[in-house]
């Protein structure tokens, strides 16, 4: 119970940081890593089920789910391509342009997103979307980068002659539908988990990096006010402050994809133990030599 009360005062009651100053013993760092695990981990649960719902639920009046909807308009645009002997062939092997318009959070995304071209006249140099499907490769680009993968590694053990059509795909489009609704849940908790053991740490040692420097600067700004303060207390004061400040800017990273920015950050830190340097009083100035 004290660890929510110490974390509502530190929006607003001065005095918890005159007690954290004062008389606290160095464990605000472990306070706020242990809140800042703890908002990661409602956020990323929050976010799972936000993700599973908005991909995988069906939509009001009756429409078919964003994953559905999106497997179903890449089967309308399908070729029907052949594979025999780890290569693709069509009838018509002209450039084929796939592209997805869903709407997902409440944000529509058109996109095109592969080309296939048996043709050979499409290569890695000229592909314009994020992917492209050759006879013989599946090429991806991203960030400037392409990277290859052979059709004989992917169907690896495929029965051949295969017709990849319209058909094929909303058959294994269905499979996989029925297989992220059965275990999509378990997927996203073992990849929530994943993500959590990780950015927790890293970004904690972010904020541990940023406390050091605001803590040398408090110093400064007491020197500066003719106040008493101690590294160690001004650690405790800074780590405190941070406290808010962590709350806005994980619900902010998780609802918006940005968080509070390290100069708003440094700042509320800084202004919160200014104010309670003022508090104090002055320390007594050198005798004149």
């Amino acid at each position: 119970m004290r660890f929510f009360t110490i974390i509502f005062r530190s929006f607003y009651d001065l005095s918890l940081y005159q007690e954290a100053q004062k008389q606290w013993t160095g464990w605000t760092l472990g306070l706020n890593a242990l809140f800042f695990a703890l908002l990661t981990a409602v956020g990323l649960t929050a976010g799972g089920v936000m993700l599973h719902q908005a991909l995988l639920a069906e939509r009001s009046g009756g429409q078919p789910s964003v994953m559905e909807e999106a497997l179903g308009q890449i089967a309308n645009q399908w070729p029907a391509l052949r594979l025999e002997e780890n290569q693709l062939s069509s009838d018509a092997p002209m450039p084929q342009v796939i592209s997805l318009d869903v709407t997902i959070f409440g944000e529509r995304l058109r996109e095109d997103f592969l080309t296939i071209d048996t043709s050979g006249t499409t290569s890695y140099e000229t592909m314009k979307t994020p992917m492209l499907l050759t006879s013989k490769e599946l090429i991806f680009q991203q960030r400037g980068e392409s990277r290859i993968r052979p059709l004989e590694e992917m169907f690896k053990g495929t029965e051949q002659p295969t017709l990849i059509d319209r058909a094929f795909i909303e058959s294994n489009a269905r499979d996989l539908i029925a297989a992220a609704r059965q275990g999509g849940w378990q997927f996203l908790l073992f990849g929530g988990l994943f993500i959590w053991i990780f950015l927790v740490p890293a970004l904690v040692l972010v904020r541990y990096l940023l406390v050091i420097p605001l803590s040398a600067i408090g110093l400064i700004i007491a020197q500066v006010m003719r106040r008493a303060l101690s590294y160690e207390a001004a650690v405790r004061v800074i780590a405190l402050a941070l406290l808010p400040v962590t709350l806005v800017d994980t619900l902010t990273l998780f609802v918006l994809g940005s968080g509070v920015s390290t100069v708003i950050k440094a700042l509320v830190a800084l202004g919160v133990l200014t104010l309670l340097l003022l508090r104090e009083p002055k320390t007594s100035a050198p005798a004149a030599g």
